[in-house]
């Protein structure tokens, strides 16, 4: 019986010396606040650290992160053993170069009361050229091809043309008729003042230059339809070669992009043959279909003359809003669908917008609020808590816990914990939260 009291003294005396020693290798002091207060930082439970770290650290400012320090009495964001316990996550700019994209925050105003339509994207009509050749003929040269960009009057192609030498040829001579009907006339002019000459020949004199003038104004003409002006026309006359006799230049009349090309070299065209087709995508129509219930309200907006403000989403870009107004209301209603075509206009200067093009246009109908939104890359989640990563410095990235709303087209309306001028991170997130996840599993003070 002694034997047995003995054995059960000794093995509580071990396990009571066990827990203490596993007390000691598993406990971690508290992080600890320089600043009192409101600032000063309770101790983490377990569980509160497999959920993400210090709340309060997770929505600190900088300052407030700067005053606060850990254990090594050194500010808990330049620690690298706890700063993960403060929701920081530090990466380098060269290794978040080409990972990480940025969203700088905004209040935005977004109308209370929407109207969402569907639409395609298509060509701008009153910034479209289509380029023939004023003269059939044989093409010499193509200057240009399909998708580089030209400026007006560039010369896109040329042809060499018998119609257009004929024309040339015909102004040449008639310039040579008229130089010698005006030195005839000059010369029975003075006759006829000199009494030398009578009446009638100085009448035909002036009447075969008449006639000359207007040969030379036809030709004139004819050459003008083949895109030449007057100073082009005056310098065939003085020009000692006639290496460029017959070769007609087509040039685009307006600046832009060469949509569709139907001309390769050698190829014989005519006058009724489209060659090219520009346009200028920097502004593009959105036509969209409305149901004709929904009429009446824009019928008075566009009939006062105000116009409605349209955002634009299309599934090729996700993050972008494209903004433009609605400023036309088609004239008739499809007798099959019930529907009618609305016109958006849109600024398009990148040329992200495309013809074809299908989109979803939102137009604000009446009345505003502030609105902050971030691309829903922005939002990450971890045990029921929202949260996005805001920059600190170039190197520091820290978490921030946020209220979220609605999501639409790629972005996540934000109701609480941004403000305006915040840097979130749009894409390489997910990286920064594995940071503290990886410095968590391991990491930390334990001394």
């Amino acid at each position: 019986m002694k034997n047995k009291l003995m054995h059960a003294v000794v093995s509580v005396i071990v396990f009571v010396g066990l827990s203490v020693v596993l007390l000691g290798l598993t406990w971690q002091p508290r992080v600890r606040a320089a600043a009192v207060g409101e600032h000063e930082v309770g101790e983490e439970t377990e569980h509160g650290q497999e959920e993400g770290g210090n709340e309060a650290g997770e929505s600190m400012s900088m300052d407030e992160l700067r005053r606060t320090s850990c254990e090594h009495n050194v500010p808990i964001i330049d620690c690298d053993e706890c700063r993960y316990e403060a929701g920081v996550a530090k990466i380098s700019p060269q290794t978040a170069e080409g990972l990480v994209e940025t969203w700088s925050v905004r209040t935005e105003s977004q109308a209370t009361q929407r109207l969402t339509l569907t639409g395609e994207v298509q060509l701008d009509l009153t910034r479209v050229a289509q380029i023939a050749s004023a003269g059939a003929g044989r093409v010499e040269e193509v200057r240009r091809n399909l998708g580089e960009k030209v400026a007006a009057d560039d010369v896109v192609a040329v042809v060499q043309s018998s119609e257009f030498g004929q024309a040339q040829a015909s102004f040449l001579e008639a310039r040579s008729r008229l130089d010698l009907a005006r030195r005839t006339f000059d010369r029975e002019k003075q006759l006829h003042e000199s009494k030398i000459s009578s009446q009638a020949d100085y009448l035909t004199a002036r009447s075969e230059l008449a006639s000359a003038e207007a040969s030379v104004a036809a030709a004139r003409k004819h050459l003008q339809l083949f895109g030449w002006n007057g100073e082009r026309i005056e310098s065939l006359v003085s020009a000692d070669s006639d290496a460029a006799f017959g070769q007609l230049a087509i040039t685009s009349p307006i600046a832009g992009t060469v949509i569709e090309q139907n001309v390769v070299r050698g190829q014989l065209v005519e006058t009724r043959d489209m060659l090219y087709r520009v346009a200028d995508l920097s502004r593009v129509w959105v036509w969209c279909d409305l149901y004709e219930s929904d009429l009446a309200v824009l019928h008075e907006r566009i009939a006062s003359g105000a116009g409605v403000q349209a955002e634009l989403h299309a599934g090729a870009f996700p993050q972008t809003a494209f903004h433009g107004t609605l400023d036309l209301i088609g004239s008739e209603v499809d007798r099959q669908t019930r529907m009618l075509k609305v016109r958006v206009i849109v600024d398009n200067p990148d040329g992200r917008l495309k013809p074809g093009m299908f989109v979803r246009v939102v137009l604000g109908l009446g009345g505003e609020q502030a609105v902050v939104r971030v691309p829903a890359s922005s939002v990450l989640s971890d045990a029921g808590r929202h949260f996005v990563f805001t920059r600190l410095t170039d190197e520091l990235w820290a978490r921030r816990d946020v209220t979220v709303g609605s999501a639409q087209d790629g972005f996540v309306e934000v109701l609480q914990g941004l403000s305006d001028g915040d840097v979130v991170a749009s894409r390489g997130a997910f990286m920064f939260k594995s940071e503290i996840l990886k410095e968590k599993m391991g990491a930390g003070c334990a001394h």
